[in-house]
């Protein structure tokens, strides 16, 4: 709004002979005006510096976050072949107690034979 009437006043002042008190006038007035505007890219031109920087800092944490989700990614891997080889080391182990419980029990069943062998022989 302040542009449309510093533009008619220009106007004005180019249609018309002014006195030098009114040109002094709007010169001040056009002066004031490019001084607003100057402040205003000012604070524009902070105000995306410090958005900038905001955008610069996100991005760094994305990438920071993405590198930790990759990292955990790893971990959880590892944990889980981790976990597959302890299952297998377990699965392996039962087979293998098992195996050697079949052993004890026919050792024992052999034992028991030659108790009753020994008893039988004790007895002649």
């Amino acid at each position: 709004m302040a542009d449309e009437e510093y533009i008619k006043k220009v106007d004005q002042f180019l249609k018309t002979e002014e006195t030098p008190k009114n040109i002094e006038k709007v010169k001040s007035q056009g002066e004031k005006h490019k001084a607003s505007l100057t402040e205003a890219l000012d604070d524009l031109e902070k105000e995306l510096e410090g958005m900038l920087k905001e955008k610069e800092d996100i991005e760094k944490d994305i990438e920071s976050t993405e590198d930790d989700i990759d990292k955990t990614q790893d971990e959880e891997f590892d944990y889980k072949e981790k976990a597959l080889e302890l299952t297998n080391k377990e699965a392996h182990l039962k087979s293998k107690r098992e195996r050697l419980k079949e052993k004890l029990r026919k050792v024992e069943e052999k034992l028991a034979k030659i108790e009753k062998i020994k008893e039988e022989l004790s007895e002649v």
